[in-house]
């Protein structure tokens, strides 16, 4: 994989894959990064240098998704409490 330097916090990263896929399934996997296709480089990830546990999760998520393992991820539920939104009440 290849990548370019800088003298920022920031790395760009070329992937053998598209950006906005490995964007998204980075995200689910809670590592952040930024795609740059807007910007011309195709397949090209901006990563920004973090503290040591941030670095750790993006590598774990990097290598799963380059290794093509399927992650289950769980979806979100519902809240059981009941919303206050609006009081019972009210008359609108």
């Amino acid at each position: 994989m290849s990548y370019l330097s800088g003298e920022g916090n920031f790395i760009m990263i070329r992937l053998p894959m598209s950006d906005s896929l490995a964007y998204r399934k980075l995200m689910v996997q809670g590592a952040m990064v930024r795609t740059l296709t807007g910007f011309r480089f195709s397949n090209c990830i901006r990563l920004t240098l973090s503290i040591p546990d941030a670095m750790d999760a993006f590598m774990a998520g990097l290598e799963n998704i380059l290794s093509g393992k399927r992650l289950t991820i769980p979806w979100p539920t519902r809240p059981t409490a009941p919303c206050h939104c609006i009081r019972p009440n009210s008359s609108l």
